[in-house]
């Protein structure tokens, strides 16, 4: 434990102690030589003080007499006392070093002890905490087997010496970087399991700062696989019908494919080779499922055609993005949109949803409210029917947050639409109508952070000043969505004719407002001067690690594992004659989650005219927002 107290010294020369830190289990008193004075009625004690912390220690070092074990002992000439009137004697000088395993000089001390009786007494010794250094970084305790570890561990020294790291005890391959600490390691499936970590950091004089934890290595959550292939929906009557089922996996698992729904002649085996050698003529519902033996599945439906005697043209097609996040105790709802070329009635059902989903079978709502057991990850997978076998089906993960973290990521800060009014007459009434929307529909308020003295700013956006005086000054507006989300609009107001930049610069731009650890986070703002400045950017406001180009403006950052939370950014972009724009907003950090592949949301046209130009215009989303790159497998 440590006890922080003022100790207020009696001995001459003696400074004021403050913040000294209990060092005594590190510390023993070496009795030298004892004798007792009768006739004075005093015991005199040569003792000094021993060093096992395993560092240098620098003084102030003082003894602090707790209590003697007989009540008529004291200390009639100690060094000082503390604030609840405790002796103390002092062993080190606040310019003297202790080396660790020696011992300081002899220290007379003397204790009044009128009825001559053996005696004993506790001690707390208290030293200087700043002479070693200490961690100030917050280990990161779990990994995932497979992934790569980097927890940046920090220590500092208070006497600004060098530091250098070592790892005393680690799992096998972990590394640690002496001179910055950067702790770095992949577990393996073999790591899964629990591990002790101990990081020292020490300097030259021996200061030594350990730091010990346990990492708890699990595996990857299983992350469902998707079909990747187009099915073949058409072949003539009697011919042979062929289709090669392709689907990914996030993580690389062996996938085995199955027919679920499909006429008696239609084979699929486990590698996707979808066969029917004589198709009989017809319309027939097929459904395929691929899985990777792990839990994690994806389906298939489509309409095949067989020869002229179709009796459904066209399969039904669905579309819309539903929200990838949800949270605990909070309803999660999406509508997509479904169309069907024949008109024929569309019905939707649910398949591979989380306990508790529902969806309404005629517009084809889902609905939800995830429980706190259901925190993670889960996947869904709508399908729209036509009622005469054509299908069309969409799949997605749902990742369930806390409360406060899914409002953390879901909500999205407004942004300004207005161009500020930045010139008046002198005495004449100013006025601007600030204006901004919010991606959420949330409720905004307008507030005034700088200006002059008599600008007024409403809560509706209304900035006003009745007698503007000449001048020119700096003015900042911000809009909030009273949920963390704020955007801010600077500008330079010019009153009178001694305007010497006619214009401020503008900056829009819609930044992401959540990032994961490890993964690159970015951000390019659009600028323009009228005046035709020569703009650059800067980051007054940021967290640690996080860099803007000063000529265009990119926003780049990789937050690392202690950085996990909420970050307040302000980019400022500045034309050099005094003109600025601001934009503020908020970054939530998430832990890396598991990369989730994109899916389908559009559906294909089957039917071409021979010597015309077929085109298809391929829609896909991606569950975090990355960009995607298309290609054709098979054409």
């Amino acid at each position: 434990s440590t006890e922080t107290i003022r100790i207020q010294g009696a001995y001459p020369g003696e400074p004021a102690f403050t913040n000294l830190s209990d060092l005594t289990l590190t510390f023993d008193l070496e009795y030298i030589n004892t004798r007792l004075n009768r006739p004075e009625q005093a015991l005199v004690v040569e003792a000094r003080a021993r060093n096992n912390t395993g560092r240098t220690v620098k003084g102030p070092l003082i003894m602090v007499i707790e209590r003697f074990t007989e009540p008529t002992v004291n200390a009639p000439f100690p060094d000082g006392f503390t604030p609840v009137g405790k002796p103390f004697f002092t062993f080190l000088d606040t310019d003297e070093d202790l080396p660790s395993g020696e011992s300081s000089a002899l220290k007379t001390l003397i204790f009044r002890n009128p009825e001559n009786r053996p005696v004993d007494f506790d001690v707390t010794w208290l030293g200087d905490p700043n002479g070693a250094p200490f961690f100030t970084s917050i280990p990161v305790s779990s990994a995932d087997s497979g992934s790569a570890y980097r927890y940046p561990s920090m220590a500092v020294s208070p006497r600004d010496y060098p530091l250098t790291y070592e790892l005393r005890q680690a799992p096998f391959g972990m590394t640690v970087d002496p001179a910055t600490g950067f702790v770095e390691w992949i577990p393996t499936v073999d790591d899964e399991g629990t591990h002790s970590v101990v990081i020292r950091a020490f300097d030259s004089l021996g200061g030594v700062a350990e730091q010990r934890y346990t990492i708890d290595v699990q595996s990857i959550p299983n992350r469902s696989p998707a079909f990747t292939s187009v099915p073949v929906t058409s072949v003539p009557d009697g011919g042979a019908y062929e289709y090669d089922a392709m689907a990914s996996d996030p993580d690389r698992d062996p996938l085995m494919f199955s027919k679920l729904v499909g006429p008696s002649g239609l084979e699929v085996d486990s590698e996707g080779a979808v066969r029917w050698a004589v198709a009989e003529s017809g319309d027939h519902a097929v459904r395929i499922r691929v899985a990777d033996g792990r839990g994690g599945s994806s389906e298939q439906a489509f309409l095949l055609s067989v020869g002229s005697s179709a009796t459904n043209p066209h399969s039904p097609r669905l579309f819309g993005s539903p929200a990838t996040v949800a949270g605990v105790d909070r309803l999660y709802s999406y509508l997509p949109v479904a169309s069907d070329a024949d008109g024929d009635p569309l019905t939707f059902s649910l398949l591979n949803s989380p306990a508790g989903m529902a969806v309404d079978p005629v517009t084809g709502r889902v609905t939800w409210v995830p429980n706190a057991t259901q925190l993670g990850a889960h996947g869904a997978t709508l399908i729209v029917s036509d009622g005469r076998g054509g299908e069309a089906s969409q799949s997605w993960a749902i990742e369930v947050l806390t409360i406060v973290n899914v409002q953390a990521f879901l909500n999205r800060a407004p942004s300004f639409t207005s161009t500020p009014v930045t010139r008046v007459s002198t005495g004449a009434r100013y006025e601007y109508d600030a204006m901004a929307v919010d991606p959420d529909d949330d409720a905004l308020t307008f507030s005034k952070l700088a200006g002059p003295a008599g600008l007024v700013v409403s809560v509706d956006g209304m900035a006003s000043w009745d007698a503007a005086v000449v001048g020119s000054y700096p003015t900042r507006i911000r809009v909030e969505d009273g949920r963390g989300g704020f955007s801010e609009q600077a500008f330079v107001l010019t009153v009178g004719s001694i305007a010497t930049n006619p214009t401020t610069p503008s900056l829009v731009g819609i930044p992401a407002t959540t990032a994961s650890v490890s993964r690159l986070y970015l951000y390019s703002p659009i600028a323009n001067d009228v005046d035709g400045d020569p703009l650059t950017f800067s980051l007054p406001q940021g967290p640690t690690g996080m860099a803007v180009d000063p000529t265009t403006g990119r926003v780049t950052w990789v937050p690392f594992a202690a950085q996990v939370g909420a970050h307040d950014v302000t980019l400022v972009v500045s034309d050099g004659r005094g003109g600025e724009a601001w934009q503020s907003w908020a970054i939530e950090v998430l832990a890396q989650v598991p990369n989730r592949a994109p899916g389908f949301e559009s559906t294909p046209s089957f039917v071409a005219a021979v010597g015309s130009t077929y085109e298809y215009l391929a829609s896909a989303v991606d569950p975090e927002g990355e960009d995607l790159d298309y290609s054709l497998f098979e054409g």
